[in-house]
């Protein structure tokens, strides 16, 4: 706490001193059977003193910050608790387990997040500020929007096919609204394969805009197979950093990426 008394940001160190208390003293130094100690004038001199509740002295503790959260409740202050407290609060979306979870990878779950959002600027978004836009530049076709780019469009539709072999999405086409739906309808939000396949989806997003992008600044371009690649190394080496309970999916998802023979060749290097 502050080495100056509290009252002085209301009330000027000179009535201080002529009330005969000291700028260092403590709160429990102004008050005595639960009454402040302070002068009757200071009430009409000073009248937001009204407001100010005699606090419970407890003099075999340290003192300490409290808050009191939305429903009234004592709690250790910290910023998060503020935070939790004040902030604008809706209703919880379906698709929040689809792009945030345990082991995401944090740039893809914040794109993921803002395709969801349809806030990504596509040129079917720039085009209501009048701004001259032509053809998607991964097909060479359609203008891009978020429903063209995950994956109607041909280039990405055909990295979607390549890489969900790899997944548990095999059936499911490339329309990002349905496999959002299929990811929610199915839950198992825990479970190995949702994991994959919420890493394989948030990746292909992430790429694909990375490949529009680099089209459309940088003329530079990848094809559909260097791209899948690059998904697919990208979420095999997450993969390898997850420690996963060992049963016969896990070895099924595992042998299917070729991280079961990679983690048993590791242990043997380490026993050797």
């Amino acid at each position: 706490m502050s080495s100056t008394i509290w009252v002085v940001t209301v009330i000027t160190p000179r009535d201080i001193y002529n009330a005969g208390f000291s700028l260092h003293a403590k709160v429990a130094d102004l008050v005595s059977n639960m009454n402040w100690k302070w002068p009757d004038a200071w009430y009409d001199l000073f009248p937001v003193l009204i407001h100010v509740h005699v606090p419970v002295i407890i003099t075999n503790r340290n003192d300490g910050t409290i808050w009191h959260d939305m429903h009234g409740d004592e709690r250790t202050f910290s910023t998060m608790m503020v935070w939790d407290t004040i902030r604008q609060r809706k209703q919880l979306i379906n698709w929040y387990n689809v792009v945030w979870f345990t082991h995401s990878i944090p740039r893809h779950a914040f794109h993921a997040w803002l395709v969801c959002q349809n806030k990504l600027n596509t040129q079917d978004r720039m085009k209501k500020w009048n701004m001259n836009m032509s053809c998607c530049p991964l097909c060479m076709r359609n203008m891009d929007s978020h429903e063209h780019l995950f994956f109607e469009c041909d280039f990405a539709n055909q990295v979607w096919k390549t890489i969900r072999v790899f997944t548990d999405m095999v059936q499911v086409e490339g329309k990002w609204e349905d496999i959002v739906q299929f990811l929610i309808s199915r839950g198992e939000w825990k479970s190995i394969s949702s994991t994959v396949d919420r890493l394989v989806l948030g990746a292909a997003a992430y790429y694909i805009w990375q490949e529009r992008n680099a089209r459309l600044f940088e003329n530079d371009k990848r094809t559909p197979t260097q791209i899948s690649n690059v998904i697919l190394k990208t979420v095999r080496m997450r993969l390898l950093s997850i420690r996963v309970k060992d049963s016969i999916t896990t070895r099924r998802i595992m042998t299917r990426w070729d991280i079961l023979k990679t983690k048993e060749s590791n242990r043997m290097e380490d026993k050797g």
